[in-house]
């Protein structure tokens, strides 16, 4: 290794690193510490131990190194790359092989990569999934659709629980498919059971197992699942809405069921109500599959609120920094609990985001690079169904 060696030791914690100088044995570095920001000084000079040297030699293949610090498992280079995004993808290959894992990222002008231990990954219970799957079909199906919604009519109770399930599930295969398309290991879908009269279920989750590598992969995972599920819900949601009939009531009519729903229709639901019926009806006769597509477009727009962990928030994620990110996060959160005044809904989805997702986004491993112009065009295609599924409390209005 053409790079000068030395080993450091920090006078007041004795903390203990590698770094690329050529300062001679004895020289002291003051306020160096990483630790406790003390003066260290050199300790030897010469090679890195072998677990080092292996990736200094990885990194060394791949990109120009000015700077680098090793310490404890952890490797932090300063480097450079005519073409980083193809040089940074090819070494996190090199890496997972050795164990290892890469994040790219820009400080101060200058190009950072850190390299540490690949985090361990439990193995998963396919069990689990299967176990829930089959429990969500008894709440949607026995519970919402049977005993609630239908009184009893088993085909009605049956075209509720599939179809649901149905757009439920390919809205996760969706974020699975891009999971498998951008290789980051996660679970099948996890579906959740709930005894609710009008759901039977809070959706279902997968969850990823595996680093994000790229923006690119950033904004598929965020945008697949919605793109994926709005596809199917809405033309379920239009041959509901064909099937279905406005009552001229005030209440939500399903079966032979009344429901008074205070709800917020989702924009794109009552385009197609106004297009179809010629107005928007107060309390439509809903068809099962009416009822699915209402659902299905109000969770869509749930799941792209531009925050968090969210979709939506994946996708804006990989269009902006982390502080740009969290800080917007923080203000959809108070918008929504703004909107509280409006309809109670929008007061606790403004708290699932202030205090349950809303935490800082770490983004991708490459989070360095800018986004592709395809997967640009991709997010504001996202954005634009995230729009669309704005839910209008018509009462206002």
């Amino acid at each position: 290794m053409e790079q000068p060696v030395a080993k450091l030791e920090c006078l007041a914690c004795e903390h203990r690193d590698y770094r690329m100088t050529s300062r001679p044995v004895g020289d002291l570095v003051t306020n160096a510490c990483p630790k406790c920001g003390g003066d260290m000084t050199v300790m030897s000079r010469g090679k890195l131990p072998s677990k080092f040297e292996l990736i200094m030699n990885l990194v060394n293949e791949r990109f120009y190194i000015s700077d680098f610090v090793a310490a404890s498992g952890n490797l932090r280079f300063i480097v450079e790359s005519e073409n980083r995004k193809e040089a940074f993808s090819d070494l996190i290959e090199d890496l997972r092989g050795e164990g290892y894992i890469a994040k790219l990222r820009e400080d101060e002008g200058e190009l950072v990569l850190l390299v540490h231990k690949s985090p361990k990954v439990g193995e998963s219970n396919i069990l689990i999934n299967l176990l829930l799957f089959v429990a969500t079909i008894g709440t949607t199906f026995g519970v919402a659709g049977y005993w609630f919604l239908y009184d009893g009519n088993i085909l009605n109770a049956a075209l509720f629980s599939s179809a649901l399930l149905g757009v439920l599930g390919t809205h996760e295969l969706g974020h699975k498919f891009s999971c498998y398309r951008n290789k980051v290991d996660a679970t099948w879908p996890y579906f959740i059971p709930l005894p609710h009269p009008l759901l039977g279920t809070l959706g279902a989750v997968i969850k990823n197992k595996g680093p994000i590598p790229s923006k690119e992969a950033l904004t598929e995972l965020g945008a697949s699942g919605p793109l994926f599920g709005i596809v199917l819900a809405v033309p379920v949601a239009i041959v509901g809405l064909v099937l279905s009939q406005p009552t001229g009531g005030e209440e939500f009519v399903f079966g032979e069921s009344l429901a008074e729903l205070h709800l917020p229709t989702p924009l794109l639901y009552a385009l197609f109500e106004l297009s179809i019926f010629g107005s928007i009806p107060k309390a439509p006769a809903l068809h099962p599959f009416a009822w699915v597509g209402f659902i299905v477009i109000l969770v869509t727009w749930l799941n792209l609120l531009p925050a968090g962990s969210l979709d939506g928030g994946h996708v804006l994620r990989s269009l902006m920094s982390q502080e740009k990110h969290y800080a917007l996060s923080r203000i959809v959160g108070i918008l929504l609990l703004l909107a509280g005044l409006l309809w109670a809904g929008f007061l606790i989805f403004g708290l699932f985001v202030l205090f349950v997702v809303g935490r800082p986004h770490p983004g991708a491993l490459d989070d360095a690079t800018e986004l592709e112009k395809n997967h640009k065009i991709l997010a504001i295609v996202t954005l634009l169904v995230f729009v669309l599924c704005i839910p209008i409390p018509l009462w206002v209005i």
